[in-house]
């Protein structure tokens, strides 16, 4: 994030190194990104669910390759078709 001149910065600590699924029980980054940010957590319109930034599971997972310096993967495993969308940059 440019406010932090690149680098992830979250009570929740560093990215996963392997796919993990963004929700409150497991990587959770809600206070990180809402509402300064986002107003809220997309969700997997089939996968996940919103209640409030204490109680969510977005469906998505998340992961970074080699550490701090790595590429970072949103993927969507729920997708339609039984397709997962993947974004990596």
């Amino acid at each position: 994030m440019v406010d932090n001149t690149g680098v992830w910065t979250c009570a929740s600590g560093a990215l996963p190194a392997t796919s993990t699924v963004i929700s409150t029980s497991t990587y959770d980054i809600a206070d990180c990104l809402v509402p300064l940010y986002l107003p809220q957590l997309p969700v997997d319109p089939t996968a996940g669910v919103w209640t409030d930034a204490t109680d969510y599971n977005t469906g998505y997972t998340v992961y970074q390759e080699g550490g701090l310096t790595g590429r970072v993967t949103v993927a969507a495993p729920a997708a339609e078709l039984d397709e997962t969308i993947t974004v990596t940059r």
